[in-house]
């Protein structure tokens, strides 16, 4: 099977909870999995970023690592906050799009007036871009397009390559992993946060326009979860794959086994080894329960940082506010994919 016949697969695959289960069943067999304890690793930065214990399913010779539900309900708001209501504004991003508002009060006001039609700028919204800026069509990041990174955002994902660097150690016997201290030394220099809205898909890619490879790719989900596909560097043998058929759950073309992953809400993707250069695609976004998954007091935060962010905040109705809020969340999937890519 080739990887477009995999995609397409997975794009028309139904969304019964047997399939699901069984894509996660099979997963179970090419990977090992530990409950992992943050009190244990003596990374005092993290604590309010990541949850106390989160299950993590990885796999040492492609060197990925599936951090299950791991970020605490302070990242959720934090990283909900700036994807929808700030960054998109900011000097230090750049969009696909070209009548983006200026202003953050221009922003909130098309939301609000415009919200969860095709005419709002949310809705067009796709993509952005922070820290240094990638060239689409030229697939490079030119030295001179470069804004400042976060600073609460690099702490964020520092906090979580600085959790992986310290769990190496217990995992690396005999295996061939990246040195832990390029997860230790990440540096977060440049993002790109997806907005996956409706049916969005993304194609099979390679991301190796970063100078420096060797540093991990790190990748968090929010909201709907999706089907992630990860070609891995050769035969991997295990279970019976859902998108086996006749010609076997091989990437036709190079003998590689694809693997289909399921990212859920809170769920955090590293990328280091050969999977930091793998082939991989996004080709369907699932339904989710919304409501046992959000923090309890999302919805009512953010429509409160809305509010209070609007020179008008006092006359809006906080129902209208938190109501199309809710719909936005509720269809869409934000994914926020870091990367190093300097030796700095």
């Amino acid at each position: 099977m080739s990887r477009k016949e995999a995609f397409k697969f997975f794009k028309t695959i139904d969304e019964k909870e047997s399939t699901i289960s069984l894509i996660d069943c099979a997963l179970n067999e090419f990977t090992s999995s530990v409950v992992l304890n943050v009190n244990d690793s003596n990374v005092s930065s993290m604590d309010h970023f990541l949850k106390e214990k989160f299950p993590v399913q990885f796999n040492t010779t492609e060197e990925f690592f599936v951090l299950r539900g791991a970020l605490s309900d302070d990242a959720v708001k934090f990283l909900y906050f700036n994807a929808l209501l700030s960054w998109p504004t900011e000097s230090c991003s750049r969009s696909h799009l070209s009548c983006i508002p200026e202003n953050k009060i221009d922003w909130l006001d098309n939301f609000l007036a415009k919200s969860y039609s095709r005419q709002s700028a949310l809705e067009q919204l796709r993509w952005i871009t922070l820290g240094y800026h990638y060239d689409w069509t030229n697939k490079t990041y030119p030295e001179e397009c470069y804004s400042p990174f976060p600073e609460d955002a690099s702490k964020l994902f520092q906090s979580i390559s600085s959790v992986i660097a310290a769990f190496l150690p217990s995992i690396q016997k005999g295996s061939p992993l990246t040195a832990a201290n390029r997860y230790s030394n990440f540096v977060p220099q440049a993002a790109i946060v997806n907005y996956y809205r409706k049916k969005t898909t993304m194609g099979f890619h390679v991301d190796a326009a970063e100078p420096n490879r060797l540093a991990p790719l790190i990748s968090v989900s929010l909201g709907r979860p999706c089907i992630f596909l990860l070609e891995a560097s050769e035969n991997i043998p295990g279970p019976q794959l859902p998108h086996e058929g006749a010609a076997g759950v091989l990437d036709e073309s190079t003998g590689n086994t694809i693997l289909p992953i399921i990212l859920h809400h809170g769920d955090v993707l590293i990328s280091g080894g050969s999977s930091r250069l793998a082939y991989h695609a996004v080709p369907k976004l699932l339904c989710w329960d919304m409501k046992t998954q959000l923090p309890s007091d999302l919805l009512s935060d953010l429509s409160n940082n809305f509010i209070q962010a609007h020179p008008l905040g006092n006359a809006l109705s906080k129902s209208e506010v938190q109501s199309s809020l809710e719909a936005y969340v509720h269809s869409t999937r934000v994914n926020m994919n870091v990367r190093q890519v300097t030796e700095s």
